[in-house]
């Protein structure tokens, strides 16, 4: 003990070190590192959990994306059927359209050729008939049928 003294060391005073340092991890441990720790251990929960929920919201959107895309596409297959459909009958209908009108123009265009044609003969008669009528010279015929021509047109 002695030798201890000789280097400054009195058990005493190292004793109430020790006691002091016991009692101050004593506190530290109780109203620090414990409490410390429960906010740790609380906050790592809260963070685990809200990863957690962010995780099955993330597989929720998916899914609904997934659902929305397939929707769609479904959506779009029906209507490019029915755009195919609608141009298939609109063909088939100005198909049928065109040939009631090339009918209609070709018997409007023959009935015009047939009454041009008839009044045409009928004034080529007219004029005839008026130039036969006299046995005339060549002057006076021409000068009749330019005349029964201007008459007749």
């Amino acid at each position: 003990m002695e030798a201890l003294s000789q280097l400054g060391i009195d058990l005493w005073s190292v004793l109430l070190y020790l006691v002091n340092f016991g009692f101050i991890l004593w506190v530290l441990t109780r109203y620090v590192y414990k409490p410390l720790m429960k906010y740790v251990d609380e906050r790592r929960e809260t963070i685990k959990n809200n990863v957690n929920e962010a995780e099955e919201l993330r597989q929720t959107f998916e899914s609904k994306m997934k659902e929305q895309e397939e929707r769609l596409a479904a959506e779009s297959a029906e209507a490019q059927e029915k755009l195919t459909g609608a141009k298939k009958f609109a063909k088939q209908e100005a198909k049928g359209i065109i040939t009631d009108a090339n009918v209609q123009a070709n018997a409007i265009k023959g009935g015009i050729l047939d009454e041009a044609q008839a009044a045409t003969k009928a004034r080529i008669m007219a004029v005839v008939q008026a130039v036969l009528e006299g046995g005339l010279p060549e002057e006076t015929v021409k000068q009749s049928v330019e005349t029964e021509w201007k008459k007749l047109v």
